[in-house]
């Protein structure tokens, strides 16, 4: 009997530690934690500070701003403003209104800069290049002989091309940009080759965010400019050039899927740079200007810029929404006249959006693009439009075109005329 009371408890003592509450225990716990690391994560994100007076930071496909700091703020841009200078040199080049092959004579204000020794330049004794060379010369090492030659080129004067370059960003709903000239120098380097108005001491101004708009518009309207700006060094003439970057492969503060873009230094913005790379897949675009202490340490802007890049990194990620061919929530359109009164909405290619961890957003709101679409429908036809609802964006949150799953034949003839002679009852009478 005694064995047996003894065989009963111990039968019980090993149901309870065997029993599901250890199990449950285990996933509370595990589910806790995973709530903490999340609310860590957003702890962090609102904690953290670059190291610049201005900074942005953005995903360039869907303009998702990532980070922002001081970035409406205007203030000057340096050698940066030179992504606006290449932007137009590329698209002179595709209106067919200059060749990569064109000949550039060097004025002697192009070639008097060119010999300063206090800002960057490459050497021009030729006299006459490429419009390929100077541009490379541009995009590579900033120079900023080479820059005034190429505005030259383009536009006859340095001031008609600061002219069109104001055109440019006002197209674009840039307010707040002052330009003066196409280098980013401040006008004192320029003696008396100044823009009209303008005095000695002024050099071009704008936002962070601005900038930021210029950066998204190049990558986007002329990508192949990376081809240049990821370049560690390159040719020019009888010596070789390098690039002012240091976040590019191989470079002191080398970071993997870094490729451009633009280095800057004056006495009123301090020590500045654009970048792009790629982060969890997406396409990021970083402005720092005034990188404290930028003027004691030339390489202040890389370590702010890395510090962002890593921000950047742990708190967002691209990820696909809709893949091609799918639908969302069965979102139909209407059809007038068609053998089926609707027609399936999917999605005309893949859908990608930015994340926030932690703060995961699959909200999307679907809009046809006629309340009643007419038949014949075919395959493939835009329907809708499917818009992320997401804020925080330098314009409009990120938009996917819906296309017919079907095609939608057209009703017969006699069904044709009786929903007509319906809709005509019901709107007379």
């Amino acid at each position: 009997m005694k064995n047996c009371r003894i065989l009963l408890m111990l039968c019980f003592l090993a149901n309870a530690l065997l029993s599901p509450i250890s199990v449950f225990a285990t996933e509370t716990t595990t589910e806790v934690t995973s709530t903490e690391t999340d609310q860590e994560n957003n702890d962090k994100s609102q904690r953290f500070s670059v190291a610049a007076n201005h900074a942005i930071a953005i995903e360039a496909n869907t303009g998702k701003i990532l980070y922002e700091k001081n970035s409406d703020e205007v203030t000057g841009t340096a050698s940066t403003s030179k992504l606006l200078t290449a932007y137009l040199i590329y698209d002179a080049v595709a209106k067919g209104e200059a060749s990569w092959e064109d000949v550039v004579n060097v004025s002697n204000y192009a070639y008097s800069l060119s010999l300063n020794t206090e800002v960057a330049n490459v050497p021009l004794d030729a006299r006459a290049y490429t419009l390929q060379e100077l541009f490379t010369a541009m995009m590579v090492n900033s120079a900023n002989g080479a820059t005034v030659a190429l505005a030259e080129h383009i536009s006859g004067t340095e001031p008609r091309f600061v002219d069109a370059m104001s055109k440019k960003v006002t197209e674009w709903g840039i307010k707040d940009a002052k330009l003066v000239n196409a280098t980013g120098l401040s006008n004192h380097y320029l003696g008396d080759h100044r823009y009209p108005d303008s005095t000695e001491t002024d050099e071009n101004l704008m936002s962070a965010k601005s900038l930021a708009i210029i950066t998204q518009r190049l990558l986007l309207d002329y990508p192949e400019v990376s081809e240049l700006t990821s370049l560690v060094t390159a040719p020019f003439s009888y010596t070789t050039i390098s690039n002012w970057n240091l976040l590019l492969p191989g470079a002191t503060y080398s970071r993997p899927k870094v490729d451009g873009l633009m280095t800057g230094t004056s006495e009123k913005s301090g020590s500045s740079l654009v970048a792009s790379g790629t982060e969890n897949y997406m396409r990021v675009v970083t402005v720092v200007l005034g990188a404290h202490n930028g003027t004691e340490d030339s390489n202040a802007r890389f370590l702010a810029t890395h510090a962002l890049f890593d921000h950047i990194r742990e708190h967002y990620y691209f990820k696909t929404m809709i893949r091609k061919g799918d639908t969302y929530n069965k979102n139909q359109s209407s059809i007038s006249n068609g053998k089926k009164p609707a027609v399936t909405a999917v999605a005309k290619e893949d859908f990608l959006v930015v994340q926030e961890v932690g703060a995961e957003n699959e909200s999307f709101n679907y809009s046809p693009i006629e309340e009643t679409l007419e038949a014949p429908v075919k395959e493939g036809t835009t329907v809708g439009h499917l818009t992320f609802d997401d804020d925080g964006y330098l314009k409009a949150p990120p938009q996917l075109e819906m296309v017919a799953k079907d095609s939608i034949e057209r009703a017969s003839f006699y069904k044709v005329w009786w929903n007509n002679f319906v809709n005509w009852v019901n709107e007379e009478l």
